[in-house]
Order: C-alpha cells, then structure tokens, then sequence
C-alpha cells in the first residue's frame, strides 16, 4: 500500500489509471496511482464506510458522492465494485475523484 508498483494486480476498468486493491482484517484499500506510479489517490473501505487516506504527492478531492458539476465535465468510471463505483470528474489538476454508492 502507498507503493509506485506494488505486487498487486491492477483493477482499473480505464487504461490511463492503475487500482490496487488491498485487503486486510475486514477492512479494503483502493489506491490509485496514474501511469508513472504516483500514488493519486488512497480510499478505504469497511461495510458501508469510505474514507480517504492522507497519501498521494497532489491535493486531490475525493467525495463521497459526486457534487453537482457542469454537464460538459467528463465522468470515467475507473472501478465498479459490490454496490459502488470509484469515478473521476473532468481531467488534469481540477479534476476529482468520487465513490458513488449505489441507492
């Protein structure tokens, strides 16, 4: 976990980010890294609860539900799991990133 390349299969439904999942005393880890291995983003997991960890080299926003956004911003799904999805909005240093639990 936090690692440029760890020894993990990359999950990610979108070419241009890698996922790693993590797993350990119930508890799930989705790190998100972009194609040089920097870590992008750390977001845990456990039941119904997400929160992101303090990792990453930029200030990233990550909510857990997307906010209103204009309609021209792009949303790339990046990870569909067990009753959410991990998503990114919009592209470069504005973009962000966004756990959508299904309802």
């Amino acid at each position: 976990l936090g690692q440029a390349y760890p020894a993990a299969a990359d999950r990610s439904a979108d070419p241009e980010w890698r996922l790693y999942i993590f797993e350990r005393d119930g508890f799930s880890y989705f790190q998100i890294n972009d194609l040089n291995g920097h870590v992008e983003a750390i977001i845990g997991k456990a039941g119904d609860t997400y929160w992101v960890l303090p990792a990453g080299e930029s200030a990233v926003h990550v909510s857990a539900q997307a906010s209103a956004l204009p309609d021209h911003v792009v949303r790339v799904q990046i990870y569909r799991g067990s009753g959410f999805s991990l998503v990114r909005y919009g592209r470069g240093e504005g973009a962000s990133w966004a756990v959508e639990v299904d309802s």
